[in-house]
């Protein structure tokens, strides 16, 4: 991600509009919520958010795109300080950022349910699942090359499926939980993630 120094003035107030709208469009729902709310509780008018986002759909990509990058960027850093297998490190660094962040999390997760029905979403999911079943396939294969993508599109599966399971049942998961998850992730991955 560009640090603030990098952006532009415009760059700097539209970053400022995705940011301040998350905790709104969390509580209400990104399939609920207007322009027009949104606007109003970031004390803006709908038509200057309409200037930087030319519609609705526009602007939620913008938001989750953010979202997803600043997820991917709290977990990678969290791969390149881990000293076991990075593959652990990613599972545990998504399943912590949804619990801390379940407002984003569930947002992301409109995200998979808008792209079962509609052409648009569906082609900006693919986009976001294919460069994470990249990343994944990249971690599977830092030690051993017999992992191919479809490993990594199991994985990531099991992984976002773990993730609906905590976001949804609403309470922490156990370390029971825990362990059956990182169980059933290495019938996928054959390695050890102790």
């Amino acid at each position: 991600m560009l640090n603030d120094s990098q952006l532009s003035k415009r760059e700097l107030k539209r970053l400022a509009l995705i940011e301040n709208s998350i905790e709104i469009i969390g509580e209400i729902g990104i399939d609920k919520i207007t322009l027009k709310e949104v606007a109003s509780n970031l004390n803006i008018k709908q038509t200057a958010l309409l200037h930087h986002y030319k519609s609705k759909d526009n602007f939620f990509f913008k938001v989750i795109n953010f979202i997803v990058r600043k997820n991917n960027q709290m977990v990678q850093n969290l791969v390149e300080k881990s000293t076991g297998h990075s593959i652990d490190a990613y599972v545990k660094g998504n399943i912590n950022w949804a619990l801390r962040n379940r407002k984003e999390a569930g947002i992301i997760l409109f995200l998979y349910y808008k792209a079962s029905f509609d052409l648009q979403y569906k082609k900006f999911y693919s986009e976001i699942k294919k460069s994470a079943e990249n990343r994944i396939l990249l971690m599977l294969n830092e030690k051993d090359k017999n992992y191919t993508i479809n490993d990594a599109r199991a994985l990531h599966e099991m992984i976002i499926g773990g993730i609906l399971h905590f976001i949804v049942s609403n309470n922490d998961p156990s370390q029971h939980e825990i362990q059956s998850l990182k169980k059933r992730l290495q019938v996928i991955i054959k390695k050890d993630l102790s």
